[in-house]
């Protein structure tokens, strides 16, 4: 008895357990009709596909949808093929450019596989990973540059991997660039966009450091290296007494170089003005430098002198307690601050446990992009300060241009868009112009069709204007280049 239903060569087809596309069809007098397939996938085990000719007799097949089609055309052409629907074959990708004759050859590679050049930001279609390009090797894998979170040190690493050109790749843009260069900053390493190459220029762990030895932190604080500690995890350091202890511990973890001069002076310089003076004898911070030594006698004696007046530092607000004087950082909730050396302005909700600034939206002022999700900010607490009343009115203009407003009654960003809620169900646009179904999840796929406004309340809404951009590159291509 026939259970299978009867499709077109070459329709896309599933049962649930697994997937393909039809070539044809056997019938047997005894156990009915079966289907074939040009190519199949278990959906247990998508990275497996088979090529050779199966036979089912399954009534319980229908069509995969437009978002379904996709995924398979993905998942062949992460293992190496494309579906061609002229020819009705399945083609390895290196059968692409070996079937052309050679005056067509050159023209076919740029086609199917565009040549990177070194330092090229490079993004999976599914914005998943984040790499440099470095060169090609021998076989055509792609060398590149990229961050790996290591379990074992619960850090970010920065290494050199090999990638497969037939992957999806593509020119990354500001907003993953920036992201790539945030999680950067946990490593050792630089990238100098000038001259296109990765440098190691921290260290985390090193046994010939000494005490009095002045570090710089990755994260932006010079301070004088005292030991470590007897679990070895951290080290002691003299740094700027915000909190009024002078000694501290720092995680091991945090990458860090030999300061320079002017970073030495700087640090240096921060200590005096707060009243710690540094024995580079006797490697050993004094307070109170009113203590002078007097031309008589070899003894110190108190002599008192005119006190300055101490400048309170940018961002932070003075507290007096039992004579000291405690300079501290304190945002409020809904308060507006930036970095200060002005490369990003962000609005501040709170401190996480782990002492991290958590904020509502931020802004990069290189890339001028927007990150309106809440989220930890990649800046230590100390590189924020108050945002100037010019800065905030900048930044609203900014938020304006961008359709957004500030609600600070609710604490709240307000898109002038419509916007999918969690969970909620719409639609966008792929970059082939296919209409496809979604559900909002917190990821960095959504956060771009956010800021490219790319959701849909319904598909006939995507599919009107997806077909609107159509006509808009024929027309441009009609009028600028049409004979």
């Amino acid at each position: 008895m026939d259970k299978t239903k009867m499709f077109k060569q070459g329709t896309y087809v599933t049962n649930g357990k697994m997937c393909g596309i039809v070539s044809d069809y056997t019938d047997d007098y005894v156990n009915g009709r079966f289907i074939h397939f040009y190519v199949s996938f278990n959906n247990v085990d998508k990275n497996t596909i088979c090529l050779e000719k199966c036979e089912l007799n399954d009534g319980s097949f229908r069509k995969l949808n437009d978002s379904e089609i996709n995924d398979f055309n993905q998942m062949l052409l992460k293992n190496g093929y494309i579906w061609d629907d002229d020819s009705m074959k399945v083609i390895k990708m290196e059968a692409t450019i070996s079937s052309v004759n050679q005056e067509n050859k050159t023209e076919e590679m740029k086609e199917t596989k565009p040549k990177f050049k070194t330092g090229d930001f490079l993004t999976s279609t599914d914005g998943d990973e984040t790499f440099i390009f470095m060169r090609y090797e021998e076989d055509e894998w792609m060398l590149g540059w990229t961050i790996v979170f290591s379990i074992d040190e619960c850090c970010n690493k920065c290494e050199v991997q090999r990638f497969n050109p037939a992957h999806p790749w593509q020119y990354s843009i500001d907003y993953e660039k920036e992201q790539f260069l945030c999680k950067l900053k946990g490593t050792c390493y630089v990238w100098h966009d000038n001259v296109k190459e990765m440098r190691k220029e921290y260290k985390i762990n090193d046994g010939k450091l000494k005490c009095g030895d002045i570090i710089h932190f990755r994260d932006g604080e010079t301070v004088i290296f005292k030991e470590i500690t007897a679990d070895k995890l951290k080290m002691k350091v003299w740094h700027a007494p915000t909190d009024g202890n002078v000694l501290t511990e720092y995680n091991r973890f945090i990458p860090w170089k030999y300061a320079t001069g002017d970073e030495q002076d700087f640090i240096l310089n921060i200590m005096a003005g707060n009243g710690y003076v540094w024995d580079k004898d006797e490697n050993h911070f004094f307070s109170n430098p009113r203590m002078i030594r007097t031309n008589i006698s070899d003894k110190v004696s108190s002599q008192p002198i005119e006190i300055q007046p101490i400048n309170i530092p940018e961002g932070y607000r003075a507290n007096i307690e039992k004579g000291t004087i405690y300079f501290t950082k304190e945002f409020k909730d809904g308060d507006f601050i930036k970095t200060k050396n002005d490369s990003t302005i962000a609005i501040f909700k709170e401190i996480s446990e782990s002492g991290e600034i958590i904020v509502y939206v931020e802004y990069f002022r290189k890339s001028n992009d927007f990150l309106t999700a809440e989220d930890v900010t990649g800046h230590d607490i100390n590189q924020w300060t108050h945002a100037t009343d010019e800065d905030i009115k900048w930044f609203k203009e900014k938020l304006a241009e961008n359709n957004y407003k500030w609600d600070e009654e609710r604490k709240e960003l307000v898109n002038s868009f419509w916007v999918p809620e969690n969970g909620e169900t719409y639609f966008f646009i792929s970059r082939h112009f296919n209409v496809i179904e979604a559900k909002v999840f917190d990821g960095e796929a959504h956060q771009k069709r956010l800021l490219l406004h790319n959701c849909f309340k319904t598909k006939e809404d995507a599919t009107e204007l997806a077909k609107e951009m159509k006509q808009m590159f024929i027309n441009f291509n009609k009028e600028k280049y049409g004979k």
